[in-house]
């Protein structure tokens, strides 16, 4: 959300969408991401919103995955604007990735609040 500019550059760099999607999904994902995470907070719509986080980490996992078997050597761009500085493609930022699922897919499947 701070600077759509560079996140649509980083969404652009993996080459897995045609050039008419990037700027939509620079838009879309960031938005999404806001939306997802203020539900969980506020513990609506747990279920749904933890299995879209989900499934969306499960996107960009892959779209890392694909870019380490095209030999592509990327930053993933994900907490550029939050100045952690560079975080290379690979498997430490996969491994990341997948820590990070691990509350959504608790409240997911084992312990999400009842549905409102």
């Amino acid at each position: 959300l701070q600077d759509p500019i560079k996140f649509m550059g980083g969404v652009e760099q993996y080459g897995l969408l045609p050039a008419w999607g990037v700027p939509t999904a620079a838009l879309l994902m960031p938005g999404i991401e806001l939306t997802l995470g203020l539900c969980l907070l506020a513990k609506r719509n747990v279920k749904p919103a933890a299995l879209l986080a989900n499934g969306m980490m499960m996107i960009f996992i892959l779209a890392m995955g694909s870019a380490m078997a095209r030999g592509l050597e990327l930053d993933c761009s994900c907490f550029d604007l939050l100045h952690f500085g560079p975080s290379i493609v690979g498997w430490k930022t996969i491994g990341r990735d997948v820590v990070m699922m691990l509350p959504t897919l608790w409240l997911a499947f084992w312990d999400a609040p009842a549905a409102d």
